[in-house]
């Protein structure tokens, strides 16, 4: 057992009693339909949020003038604070987020490529019809 756990271990014996099996049971099930409906009324100031905050991330990280030293100074963390199972999970997630962005990106610039080259404009003329 690491140090990791010591926090957790100190909570456990000091309000353990207050958890039962029954009310977990309880939490759980009033989580389980309290989160969606919350989400779903909720979604889109939240995903304003979220795209505020994104928009804040890729400014601070644009202007970040150290950008090597803070991606290996937290990499470095990751590797030090994780198992071997989560550095293994983490892998893979990433993996699969790559390979996603990558099928995402790779059709939109084909489609840009074949527009390019043959001129197809959607349809759409950039001429206004003429009035008869």
């Amino acid at each position: 057992m690491t140090l990791k756990v010591i926090p957790f271990l100190l909570l456990g014996a000091e309000y353990g009693h207050l958890l039962t099996l029954r009310r977990l049971c309880g939490i759980g099930f009033f989580i389980c339909f309290t989160i969606p409906k919350l989400y779903a009324c909720y979604s889109s100031q939240i995903n304003q949020k979220v795209e505020h905050m994104k928009c804040r991330v890729l400014t601070a990280w644009g202007t970040c003038s150290h950008k090597k030293m803070v991606a290996a100074s937290a990499v470095t963390a990751f590797w030090n604070l994780s198992s071997v199972k989560t550095r293994i999970f983490t892998a893979f997630v990433s993996l699969v987020i790559l390979r996603c962005c990558r099928q995402q990106l790779l059709p939109n610039q084909e489609e840009g490529r074949t527009k390019a080259t043959t001129g197809i404009n959607d349809g759409r003329n950039d001429l206004p019809e003429p009035v008869v």
